[in-house]
């Protein structure tokens, strides 16, 4: 009797956790730097241990498998990441690349 019902799609993020390695050796384990409870049009900027930056996107889709901009393979080592929500919240921390062919 003219009642009207609406549905609306939501989508429920839980606890982001961050990996702190990624072994780039195509095995399907860890080949990329996967962010659980990833929420759409995150920022991701990647720095090397002088402070440059190698890779960002403000839209990351976890597919960052320790290249640059420009897909050049980065070598092993330590790298810093900064994350940051289109809410404001923000992760800095570290992540160990491997490189094993």
């Amino acid at each position: 009797t003219g009642v009207q019902t609406c549905a609306l799609p939501i989508s429920i993020y839980g606890e982001i956790i961050i990996p702190n390695v990624i072994t780039v050796n195509g095995d399907q384990t860890n080949d990329v730097f996967d962010i659980i409870n990833l929420k759409p049009n995150t920022t991701l900027i990647i720095q090397n241990r002088w402070g440059n930056v190698v890779f960002a996107t403000e839209d990351y889709l976890n597919n960052w498998k320790g290249t640059d901009q420009l897909g050049n393979k980065l070598v092993e080592g330590t790298y810093f990441y900064q994350i940051i929500t289109v809410e404001g919240n923000t992760w800095k921390g570290f992540v160990q690349l491997i490189n094993k062919d």
